[in-house]
């Protein structure tokens, strides 16, 4: 219940974004402080999606994670 409550509140109010790892200047991993959820950001390619088992195999593969 509370989980659903968090996301709501995100939903509701936006996320509070922090970076979780920074792999290399313009690549990082993205959380939110309240619901959990993490996010890959790329800032030359301007993207920000849902962090997923590809990328945990991307870093993971480079010895960052």
């Amino acid at each position: 219940m509370a989980n659903e409550w968090k996301r709501l509140m995100c939903l509701v109010f936006g996320h509070q974004f922090a970076v979780v790892k920074e792999f290399y200047p313009d690549q990082r991993m993205v959380g939110c402080k309240r619901c959990c959820r993490i996010w890959a950001m790329h800032d030359g390619v301007r993207a920000f999606v849902p962090w997923d088992g590809d990328f945990t195999r991307l870093y993971s593969d480079r010895g960052l994670l």
